[in-house]
C-alpha cells in the first residue's frame, strides 16, 4: 500500500534558516505524512541553530545534528544523515533552498514507487 512508503529527507545546512522556511512549510503540507527530515548543520550561527532546534521542538519528525568535525562538507553531511535511515525509508536529498512544489509531491512519488516496485 502507498501508506507503507516512508521517506527520510536529508538536508545539509549552513546559515540557511531563512531559505529553509519554504521547505518546512512545503513538507508539513504534504498529504503523505510518513516522512522525517534530518538537518545536518555545518557549524552555523546560533540564530540558525536555534531555528533548527525550534523546528525539532515543534515537530519530532525533524532531526537536527551537527556535521562531524573531521568530515566537513555537503557529501560527508549527506552520508551522516543517511545513517539515520530506517530499513523501510526511501531517502531524498535536498538543498536548503529546495521545497516540494505541491502538497501531493510525496504522494505522487509514493504512488510511482508502488507502481514500479518489483
Amino acid at each position: 500500500m502507498i501508506e507503507d512508503i516512508e521517506f527520510l529527507i536529508i538536508i545539509p545546512t549552513y546559515n540557511s534558516y531563512k531559505d529553509l522556511r519554504k521547505f518546512t512549510s512545503s513538507i508539513k503540507s504534504q498529504s503523505h505524512q510518513k516522512w522525517r527530515t534530518v538537518f545536518v548543520d555545518g557549524d552555523s550561527t546560533e540564530n540558525h541553530k536555534d531555528w533548527l532546534k525550534s523546528c525539532v521542538e515543534k515537530d519530532r519528525r525533524f532531526i537536527f545534528i551537527d556535521e562531524e568535525k573531521d568530515r566537513k562538507g555537503i557529501y560527508p553531511s549527506m552520508s551522516l544523515g543517511a545513517q539515520y535511515a530506517k530499513n523501510n525509508e526511501w531517502i531524498i536529498f535536498l538543498g536548503s533552498d529546495d521545497c516540494f512544489s505541491s502538497s501531493e509531491s510525496l504522494s505522487q512519488i509514493s504512488s510511482n514507487l508502488k507502481k514500479y516496485k518489483k
